[in-house]
């Protein structure tokens, strides 16, 4: 099922999906969502670690061994 971003609020991204509703999620939600891929997008997919990367490389890995 495709969904498309419609903005950007802050940790919110509202989406709209393909019957027309919208809902919400939260971008930590939705960046490590297994199904979650950039379509048309000219970029390798990657594992995502979600908000992990946002934390310095020693703080993230300690974080996930956990």
């Amino acid at each position: 099922m495709k969904w498309q971003v419609v903005a950007l609020a802050g940790q919110e991204i509202p989406l709209v999906g393909p019957d027309g509703g919208g809902e919400a999620v939260l971008a930590g939600h939705l960046f490590v969502y297994p199904g979650f891929t950039v379509i048309g997008a000219d970029m390798r997919q990657t594992a995502r670690r979600g908000l992990f990367e946002t934390a310095p490389t020693a703080r993230g890995e300690m974080a996930l061994a956990w």
